[in-house]
């Protein structure tokens, strides 16, 4: 031990004197706390090593680029500008992203003055203005031209039964045509499908391809736009308490669309999206069918020893500890790993291809009683989805109630109304005078002799 000891202090200090360590601890101490002083006094922190710029790749020598305060990442000036000038969010988020891992820090507001002119700093303040005015419930917008000015109001019943906006709607529809025609076109397109209010701020939004993930354009809200509602929970990104039941014949169906953290991900953050996961599936009713899709970042392999019935034989690659974790919890819900169940090449099995490896991370998975049901599970390759995994399709096999409401109140027949004399003459009369018209004189002339 007094080797190691000795070999250490000689190594770092160059000297045995434990007074002399401790002094040159606090000089060092002290000096760095002078450092990080001095950098608090700026407003950009100058890179203190060269290294390649994440975003055009180019080489930066030391302290011609930038690196930001709350993630420590590097950037050259020229990209975090365009960052700033490109943003259309009210926090703008480091720009560093790879295959496996996005950076969710923000830029803090100083970083950002420093960055950009004046004119370009107000116009990044600006966007944060608008975003918080169209999440406003009751927000209203100075009328006058060019004006940016908008306030808060109370909505209180002073237009006999309607809100200031019916009120203002009303008023315009009267004296503008135009806007009464474009109002009841909007409003079919509504009532058809083609077209949904936002959830958050109900201006009217409209999905022309690509898959069913939309934002809204006004007040950058994520939507689903199979469920009409808001991607995520009430908890924000990455809450998963939203999805859909479809209503069947004998059983209703659930479905759970969620996307899981990266396999490198922190297990305090998948520990979190698990329990999450679990709350909401143990909410369904255990008599529904259940299935559970999305892109899961997890690769259960082909090795299904004392998981029999959680997946079949056909997967691809080997398991890692995200694979474990879905394997755990579609053993302890009854689930079955759809992608894993059927025979297919494995171009039609793995999901998504990044530079060093081809992967199967993307799952359908569906309870065991209705493991029948599930009919096929494999890729789409060359379907345009708007990213870099490719779709996964699933064929079930369900008998779903339709959801006309026409068909649902239907009128019942009071058939004690024949047995009424009038009711009985009344009928003879109108069957006549139905079925006449379509005969030949002679038929109905014989008809007419034989009813007296």
């Amino acid at each position: 031990m007094e080797i190691v000891q000795l070999t250490l202090v000689v190594e770092y200090h160059g000297t045995l004197d434990p007074c002399t360590v401790d002094e040159a601890d606090q000089a060092a101490g002290l000096e760095n706390y002078q450092h990080l002083l001095a950098i608090e006094e700026v407003d950009l922190v100058p890179n203190p090593e060269p290294f390649q710029c994440a975003i055009c790749f180019d080489d930066i020598g030391v302290q011609e680029g930038i690196m930001l305060r709350e993630c420590l990442h590097q950037f050259c000036r020229d990209c975090l500008k365009g960052a700033v000038q490109h943003c259309e969010n009210a926090t703008l988020t480091c720009p560093y992203q790879d295959s496996q891992y996005s950076c969710k820090a923000a830029l803090q507001e100083r970083e950002i003055r420093a960055l950009v002119p004046e004119d370009m700093f107000f116009k990044y303040l600006q966007r944060s203005l608008d975003q918080a005015e169209s999440q406003m419930q009751n927000s209203y917008h100075c009328k006058t031209p060019n004006c940016p000015g908008w306030c808060v109001y109370e909505d209180t019943a002073i237009h006999e039964g309607k809100n200031c906006q019916q009120y203002q709607d009303a008023i315009m529809f009267s004296t503008d045509p135009a806007a009464r025609q474009t109002h009841d076109m909007l409003k079919n397109m509504v009532s058809s499908g083609e077209a949904m209010h936002c959830p958050q701020c109900q201006v009217i939004v409209q999905k022309k391809g690509g898959c069913d993930w939309i934002r809204c354009s006004i007040c950058k809200t994520e939507i689903c736009w199979v469920t009409k509602g808001r991607r995520w929970g009430p908890n924000g990104e990455g809450d998963i308490s939203g999805g859909c039941r479809l209503r069947g014949w004998h059983n209703n169906t659930s479905i759970i669309q969620c996307y899981a953290p990266t396999n490198d991900n922190e297990e305090d953050i998948k520990d979190l999206f698990y329990e999450q996961l679990q709350a909401e599936l143990s909410e369904i009713p255990r008599h529904d069918v259940i299935t559970l899709i999305g892109d899961l970042n997890a690769k259960v392999g082909d090795e299904i020893i004392g998981a029999e019935r959680t997946m079949g034989i056909h997967g691809c690659g080997s398991i890692n500890n995200n694979g474990e974790r879905l394997v755990e919890l579609c053993a302890s819900n009854d689930l079955v790993i759809g992608g894993t169940l059927f025979e297919h090449p494995a171009i039609h099995k793995l999901t998504w291809y990044s530079p060093s490896d081809k992967n199967q991370i993307d799952h359908i998975a569906i309870n065991n009683t209705w493991r029948r049901s599930l009919l096929d599970v494999r890729v789409k390759r060359g379907a345009d989805v708007g990213s870099d995994h490719l779709l996964v399709i699933a064929s079930l096999r369900l008998k779903l109630r339709r959801t006309d409401r026409r068909d649902m109140h239907k009128k019942r027949l009071d058939v004690n109304k024949l047995k009424d004399p009038d009711v009985i003459s009344e009928t003879e009369l109108g069957t006549m005078e139905s079925v006449l018209p379509h005969c030949n004189v002679r038929s109905a002339c014989i008809h007419h002799t034989q009813s007296h």
